[in-house]
């Protein structure tokens, strides 16, 4: 059976009235969130697009007894979180504040980030050029600096090399 994840915003399971359900009424609610997003329907838990799930079809689905989900279907249906539709489907009331809006903030950071990008690439053939110049310069820099220490260091070696001579008697 292939996994299927989905996103939840947090904040509002965590932070609202459902801290104070129980495990079995915050339990029934995230599995139902989770079917939710598998449905056909935005929002709608259903079984087709006009037939809903009986209770012993739930309990099998979310792995609780048919008491607790009747329970729960009860106890959210109270809170005005879901509601049973006519023809059997459970609506999520306010389904897209339980969505992560998230990533909606991070598309568009992404797209912030590679616009800058594309304007960075988008130098012209003389600024091009310039900054060839430039390292090619550092690069001349570099290597004079490297020959000088070079010759330092065996001017160095010799005048060793030459006082150890005089010293010697």
């Amino acid at each position: 059976m292939a996994m299927h994840y989905f996103q939840v915003n947090g904040g509002c399971l965590l932070l609202g009235s459902m801290r104070k359900d129980t495990p079995v009424q915050f339990t029934f609610f995230i599995r139902l969130l989770a079917l939710c997003s598998q449905s056909r329907k935005w929002g709608v838990v259903c079984a087709n697009d006009d037939e809903g799930y009986t209770a012993t079809d739930l309990s099998e689905l979310l792995h609780m007894p048919v008491s607790d989900i009747v329970g729960a279907i009860a106890y959210h249906t109270s809170k005005k979180r879901i509601e049973t539709l006519a023809w059997g489907g459970i609506k999520v009331l306010n389904w897209d504040k339980y969505q992560n809006t998230g990533y909606s903030r991070v598309a568009k950071c992404r797209a912030n980030k590679e616009l800058q990008e594309n304007v960075t690439q988008s130098v012209s053939p003389i600024e091009r050029e310039r900054e060839r110049e430039r390292e090619n310069k550092e690069k001349e820099n570099l290597k004079e600096k490297q020959k000088a220490l070079e010759q330092k260091e065996a001017l160095s070696s010799i005048t060793k090399q030459i006082t150890n001579k005089l010293r010697v008697p």
